[in-house]
Order: structure tokens, then sequence, then C-alpha cells
């Protein structure tokens, strides 16, 4: 299996220049799309993209993820396996490129249209980098209204160095803070111990 080589993620002031490439990656014939993470291959094969949500239908940016995804997919994908094979859905997990070798993952983020897992994945430092500069630049459609009240409601970064709940005085502060860091979908401070998208709930 060809693996995709990454560069570093470069966080800072300007837009998101982190790259991920596979121009050998094993080329798949594309049915049709089904969202911003998933498509269906000619075969009969449903793939989810590894290391990238987007927003589900009925969500604010879901046709804006859906249509892009669309269009980088056109009819032919690259496809590169991680860790995991498939979902708990039974649907094929890989790292999507274009036909020309790009990453779909680092468009989507860098475009404001994807948030980076956090879970696992080869790629999950470079992608969680870019997601973090994508949001410092107020990137697209998921990121480009953010208000300072969505940044927590803390006086600590979402994305700055990892919090435990000795860190905030109420559930109320913690839950604004773990939302803003992308929770419940991603819980990168693991303040939501036992998943229930609920942070801190020792908290008064």
């Amino acid at each position: 299996m060809e693996s995709a080589t990454p560069n570093e993620p470069a966080i800072g002031p300007g837009p998101p220049t982190t790259v991920i490439s596979c121009p050998v990656c094993e080329a798949h014939t594309v049915d049709r799309v089904i969202d911003g993470d998933t498509l269906d291959l000619a075969d009969g094969t449903r793939v989810r993209l590894y290391g990238v949500d987007t927003p589900e239908r009925g969500e604010p940016c879901f046709t804006e993820a859906t249509d892009r995804l669309r269009q980088l997919a056109g009819s032919t994908v690259r496809l590169e396996d991680g860790p995991r094979g498939t979902d708990s859905f039974g649907r094929r997990l890989a790292y999507a490129y274009t036909i020309e070798g790009f990453s779909i993952d680092v468009i989507l983020i860098g475009d404001g249209l994807a948030e980076a897992w956090t879970r696992d994945g080869q790629h999950r430092d470079t992608l969680v980098g870019l997601d973090q500069s994508a949001r410092e630049n107020g990137a697209g459609c998921l990121w480009g209204n953010l208000r300072p009240a969505d940044l927590g409601g803390s006086n600590y970064d979402p994305f700055g160095p990892d919090r435990d709940c000795d860190d905030f005085a109420t559930h109320e502060e913690a839950q604004a803070f773990y939302e803003a860091a992308g929770g419940p979908a991603s819980d990168r401070h693991r303040l939501d111990g036992d998943g229930d998208g609920e942070a801190c709930e020792s908290l008064p």
C-alpha cells in the first residue's frame, strides 16, 4: 500500500498551508457523493473519509461541504487506508485524495468545511494543526462568523495547552470550553470521561 507524505503543519497568522499528498495512491471510480465526508464508489463500496467530520444534513454548512467534496472527488478519487479499515457502520475508512494526489481532508479543513479527528490516524497531528489554524483564521463556512463568546466563555484558549476539570469553576464554564474546543465530536482536553457529551459533570 502506498502512503502519503505530509509536511509539518504551518500554524500562524496566515492561511493554513499544510500539505499531504499521495499521487501514487490507488485510484477508484466515484459513483456518488453522500455528504461532505462520505461517498460511494462504483463497485458499491461506501467510503467514510478518515480524519475529518463535516456537518450532518440539516446543520449549517452541510450543503457547502457536500458540494465541495463533490467538486474535489469528481469522477475519481485516490484512497489511502488508515489504522482502522471500517467504522461501526461497515463503511470503508480511508483518507481521500484528488486524482492529482492532493489531500481532500486538508482542503476541506482549510476551507473551513470540516473538523479534524483527534482519535487516531497517521495524519492526525497534521490535520489537527491545520484545524487549529483554520479556526484561528476564521476560515470558511464553519469558522468565518465566530464571535469571542464562541471561544468558550473562559480565559483559556480551547486550542491552547491541555486543560482539566480543575481549571473551571462551574460545569457551565467547562461545557462552553469543551464545545468551543470541538466537543462532543472531539474531546481534545479529555473533559468528557464517560462520552455522554457533558463535560466535567462533577462541577457545580
